[in-house]
């Protein structure tokens, strides 16, 4: 989605329902090497990701939620959320698929976040995992 269309539907959501969370899961932290190549990969796929600049860092994720009108925002790369998992589920996981590449993992975690805007009577954004 391009970055004014997706803005658009976070500025329309805050504005629209004053009591909301927006929960949002994208690329981010795409300017290293490790990003760069994630990119070229998709486009050796056809595949486009015309947003994938506009919000570089965790803190940009953030930002984009506050211009928007909500009052509140986090962004956390995945690591963070697969950290906060339980251990014996994590611990599970693994076994289901046999994973040496922890190295591997941790960088592409890291290319992905979970980012949300809160704004009105919601508090506070309650997952499974304490974030």
């Amino acid at each position: 989605m391009a970055p004014e269309s997706s803005q658009t539907l976070i500025s329309w959501t805050a504005n629209t329902f004053p009591n909301s969370v927006f929960l949002n899961y994208e690329p981010c932290n795409m300017d290293d090497r490790f990003g760069g190549v994630m990119v070229e990969n998709m486009r050796s796929r056809d595949c486009e990701l015309p947003g994938v600049l506009a919000c570089r860092t965790l803190p940009d994720q953030e930002k984009r939620f506050l211009d928007a009108g909500f009052t509140h925002a986090k962004a956390v790369d995945m690591n963070v959320v697969l950290a906060d998992l339980p251990a014996d589920d994590t611990q599970r996981v693994m076994r289901l698929e046999f994973f040496d590449e922890h190295e591997l993992l941790t960088q592409l975690l890291h290319h992905y976040c979970l980012s949300w805007g809160r704004r009105g009577g919601v508090k506070e954004v309650k997952l499974d995992c304490p974030l």
